[in-house]
């Protein structure tokens, strides 16, 4: 049973805007606050976080996505810790695939390209959830 109560105020947006044929861009935005008598309670949520946008269909078969991030400061409660602000980058370049009947794609993706942070917690090496730099290739197929 929870007996703890807390008043939770904040605000979030996102803005869309397709400036040119086969481009997308993006922002949303987010602060929270939570009002409580403990500070690990109102610290439990990043009061400030955002992410950035570009989504660009080249042609038919080719696109590309950039998205750029940045999440406050945040006390993860129970098994959690303190985690400072981060940031990450990430990009997608992507084919269209036809074989006989079957469509899909391919692509490449790069996650958190400029650095790591933790997600959960700073303990030892062993025990840190570190999110660092990942690559990886994709083949999907519809069917």
């Amino acid at each position: 049973m929870n007996s703890e109560s807390a008043i939770l105020t904040g605000l979030s947006y996102q803005l869309k805007a397709n400036p040119w044929l086969g481009t997308q861009l993006l922002f949303s935005h987010a602060i929270e606050r939570i009002r409580h008598d403990a500070q690990r309670l109102r610290e439990s949520a990043p009061p400030n976080s955002f992410s950035l946008g570009w989504v660009q269909r080249i042609n038919d078969d080719w696109s590309a996505t950039l998205l750029h991030y940045r999440v406050g400061a945040i006390e993860w409660l129970e098994f959690g810790e303190r985690i400072a602000p981060y940031q990450r980058t990430d990009a997608r370049i992507a084919h269209r695939v036809r074989v006989s009947n079957l469509r899909g794609d391919l692509s490449l993706a790069g996650q958190n390209l400029f650095g790591s942070y933790n997600e959960f917690r700073n303990g030892p090496p062993e025990e840190t959830h570190r999110y660092s730099r990942r690559i990886f290739a994709t083949l999907r197929f519809d069917y």
